[in-house]
């Protein structure tokens, strides 16, 4: 006999520690960056949460500014590093 009782307990248990411990960020992404995410991650074995977050403090923690605007840059030196992450001219 499934415990039922005890799955619900775990789901509301789950879900208020996620309240407290956790933000959530949206994006909206082109689908070719997207596949180009998804089969990174399949291929690497990670979540897409995982390498965004890694990915954004790999940026922050190294002072890579990823803007092609100069101005974007907020780092106390000029020694940022530039990324072109867009390869389409819009």
């Amino acid at each position: 006999m499934i415990n039922i009782g005890a799955s619900e307990a775990k789901i509301k248990a789950n879900a208020r520690y996620n309240k407290k411990t956790y933000k959530q960020l949206k994006a909206n992404v082109k689908f070719a960056d997207y596949d180009m995410i998804e089969d990174y991650c399949n291929n690497n074995n990670i979540s897409k949460a995982k390498l965004i977050i890694n990915s954004i403090k790999y940026c922050i923690n190294n002072n890579i500014n990823v803007f092609d605007d100069q101005n974007t840059n907020n780092s106390k030196d000029n020694n940022s590093q530039s990324i072109d992450l867009d390869n389409e001219q819009e």
